[in-house]
């Protein structure tokens, strides 16, 4: 009996225990409703004075996740558009960062704020949203650098123009004249470092400026040139040479160079420019020109730097490449140096279309480098360009003359 009693009571015990803990419980359950209460409205009250929406708000810290990620997407959309060339409108959607996601749109500040750009992001995490806009100053960002130097070469009743790449541009801009100071755009959004402009007028000097473009603008003109279209087949001029020549820039169709591996040339040019024949002198010997040679798709070395080349000695010195020649009109340049002569500069087509060129090359008691630049077509296909570069005389009679035929190129 004893027994049974104790055990009685201490279930009477529990069950008053049981029944105590049930309230406090109740209580604490009403307490944290409370502050969950207190917390919304806070949270509320927050993002009633903020410039941001946000919806079904429960922590505050969740809060500050959002804005983060709204403002890691607004940072996003101005990296595109500053650094990465995207135009505007620029879109990106549904990009995932950390727990959450983000979507922003950048386009020209509206109303129109000069130099600005405005980025309206919006993160989501667990179906809860935020969204900020960010007006960002790009006046800091440059447009991109003139496509300098331009340079043209008059043909038949056509102009061949060719510029440097440059680095960032999207597109390149060209502007026309007749005039000097009078140039007009004649072709937008080109995607090329070369245009052939075509149809004009023989016997009429154009002059011709191009400019680049990127997101931030148009950078400033390049050189002016001028160029005759003709009405013949056949032109040569003689220019100065540059101390650095970049063939992968100067042949878009083909290019060559003597003297590095001996002979590289463009691994997709198809070899159009051949090797160098010797008709005459001493040699070939070992040169170092004043001009530094570089590429990066060639063959059999890929990529070089080179100064490099080959020279012939004697009066009777006399090199000899042949090119291919069409219809089509081709522009062709070779690299040449001579030490203590004068040369001649032989042009000649095989189809007899025009009449040979036999042209003064360079003169000189020292040294001299130059680049003959020929503008060329032929009235049938399957032509070749045969072109020749001699010694005419020695300077002084006494010296010891040399001639270098450095590097061709096409385009």
């Amino acid at each position: 009996m004893d027994k049974q009693t104790d055990t009685e009571n201490h279930n009477s015990q529990t069950t008053f225990r049981k029944r105590g803990c049930r309230r406090q419980r109740g209580s604490l359950i009403v307490l944290v409703l409370v502050a969950l209460v207190v917390v919304m409205t806070i949270a509320a009250a927050l993002m009633t004075s903020s410039s941001a929406t946000f919806t079904q708000s429960r922590h505050l810290r969740r809060v500050s996740a959002l804005r983060a990620l709204a403002d890691a997407g607004a940072q996003y959309g101005y990296w595109q558009y500053a650094f990465q060339s995207q135009t505007l409108p620029y879109t990106a959607t549904n990009h995932t960062l950390g727990p959450g996601t983000f979507s922003v749109t950048v386009t020209n500040n509206d109303p129109p704020i000069a130099g600005t750009i405005k980025a309206v992001s919006t993160a989501t995490i667990r179906g809860e949203s935020y969204a900020v806009t960010r007006i960002f100053d790009v006046t800091a960002l440059s447009v991109p650098a003139a496509p300098t130097p331009l340079e043209g070469f008059g043909g038949k009743k056509l102009v061949k123009l060719n510029w440097p790449l440059v680095t960032g541009a999207t597109s390149y801009n060209l502007y026309r004249g007749t005039k000097k100071t009078t140039l007009l755009l004649i072709k937008s959004g080109l995607t090329v470092t070369n245009y052939d402009d075509v149809g004009l007028k023989a016997g009429t000097t154009y002059y011709y400026e191009v400019t680049s473009v990127d997101h931030t603008g148009e950078s400033a003109p390049s050189n002016l040139v001028s160029a005759k279209a003709t009405n013949a087949l056949l032109n040569v001029t003689l220019t100065g040479s540059l101390a650095a020549i970049n063939l992968t820039q100067e042949g878009d169709t083909d290019w060559a160079e003597w003297g590095f591996d001996p002979m590289d040339h463009k691994s997709t040019g198809g070899g159009k420019i051949s090797n160098f024949a010797v008709l005459g002198g001493s040699g070939p010997s070992a040169y170092t020109s004043a001009a530094t040679y570089s590429w990066s798709d060639g063959s059999p070395s890929v990529s070089a730097s080179t100064k490099g080349t080959y020279y012939l000695g004697t009066t009777s010195a006399k090199w000899k490449i042949t090119l291919p020649a069409s219809t089509t009109v081709q522009v062709a340049r070779v690299y040449v140096s001579a030490d203590n002569c004068s040369t001649t500069f032989s042009v000649t087509v095989s189809d007899g279309s025009s009449k040979t060129y036999n042209g003064a090359g360079m003169n000189t008691s020292t040294h001299q480098d130059g680049i003959f630049n020929i503008v060329y077509s032929t009235n049938s296909n399957n032509q070749t360009l045969t072109i020749t570069y001699a010694v005419k005389k020695a300077r002084p009679a006494a010296a010891s003359p040399k001639i270098s035929i450095q590097a061709a190129s096409m385009f």
